[in-house]
């Protein structure tokens, strides 16, 4: 049963990604690999990363958005019209609403059609040079979404741990 949920989820958020590029940017884009473990060198130099915090009553976890510079700022302009010169603390706030965006529309299906119950959740967002992203060993599942789209390429990682009991609502 929990498999059937994960992968509910993951179906959810893949769909949910290609849908919310499309309607907010009117860009097409494609998930073309969901893997259960990545590597540094295969994102590139990431510039800013922005999370959200997964609860339901089966699951705690984390939904991750990573991106370049140069996707970022194609991100930026799309939603706002104008073309940051840099990101800034300020302008880094679109990878916080773009995933919150596609996590928001995930989140109804997955509550509709798994009956899960993920709660509402808002992001925070930090920008840098070269990021990277730890992974943990106190997931169940570890998920990561290699998206692209005429904006550059852009990750998102899930994870989840499964409820105990005494954790669940």
């Amino acid at each position: 049963m929990t498999e059937d949920k994960v992968q509910l989820i993951a179906d959810c958020i893949k769909e949910s990604v290609i849908n919310t590029i499309q309607v907010q940017m009117s860009v097409s884009s494609q998930v073309t690999k969901v893997n259960p473990s990545a590597s540094p060198e295969q994102w590139g130099a990431v510039r800013c990363i922005s999370s959200l915090a997964l609860d339901s009553d089966t699951f705690r976890g984390t939904l991750t958005l990573a991106v370049s510079e140069k996707a970022l700022i194609n991100i930026i302009e799309k939603l706002t019209g104008e073309a940051p010169q840099e990101i800034t603390t300020e302008n880094s706030d679109a990878a916080g609403e773009l995933l919150n965006i596609i996590y928001s529309s995930a989140r109804k299906k997955i509550n509709v059609d798994g009956a899960l119950n993920f709660t509402p959740s808002l992001p925070s967002t930090i920008i840098g040079a070269n990021l990277q992203m730890a992974t943990s060993s106190s997931v169940d599942t570890m998920l990561f979404f290699d998206c692209k789209s005429e904006l550059g390429s852009f990750f998102i990682a899930l994870s989840l741990r499964k409820k105990n009991k005494e954790q669940q609502h």
